[in-house]
């Protein structure tokens, strides 16, 4: 699971939801190996009291970003990592805006909390001389370093499923 951006914010929320409260019979987080979240928006707080909150429409109610910022259900993230030994890698580049490196490497710092030998599982990684939009753009090459990341991740997995 990769995302970049709102689709970090999105891979991250996926890996929070309770896929039962959906109808699933069957929780869906044991399909899910690992997850690449690129310079991810963890926390909507700000943009709730920020001027582009109103002006995009979005008009964010307090209960609103709770329910859907990842930093709020770090618990139930911790639990998948737990369970299924899901890798959770949070990326941002190094020119970032401040807002994203901090707020990446916060969500990082809270998932790894009381994690024990699980925090093993999640990783924090500043891709230097990239910034918000640079940092995904080389996905495509197999030598940039979010791609070795994806690639080991799916290798170790392809290993641990051919025992």
């Amino acid at each position: 699971l990769v995302g970049h951006s709102a689709g970090g914010h999105l891979a991250s929320m996926i890996m929070a939801t309770d896929w039962s409260e959906f109808g699933c019979k069957m929780n869906a987080h044991p399909n899910i190996k690992g997850c690449i979240s690129i310079s991810g928006i963890y926390d909507l707080e700000p943009i709730r009291l920020s001027c582009v909150n109103a002006e995009s429409g979005l008009m964010l109610s307090p209960e609103e970003v709770k329910q859907c910022s990842p930093i709020t259900h770090v618990a139930a993230i911790q639990q998948l990592i737990r369970t299924t030994g899901c890798e959770l890698w949070i990326v941002v580049g190094e020119f970032d805006s401040p807002q994203f490196i901090a707020q990446s490497f916060h969500f990082c710092k809270r998932v790894s909390q009381n994690m024990k030998h699980e925090s093993e599982l999640v990783h924090f990684v500043k891709v230097d001389n990239k910034d918000h939009f640079t940092v995904a753009e080389e996905l495509y090459d197999t030598e940039y370093q979010i791609s070795k990341i994806l690639e080991g991740m799916i290798q170790k997995h392809v290993e641990a499923s051919s025992r």
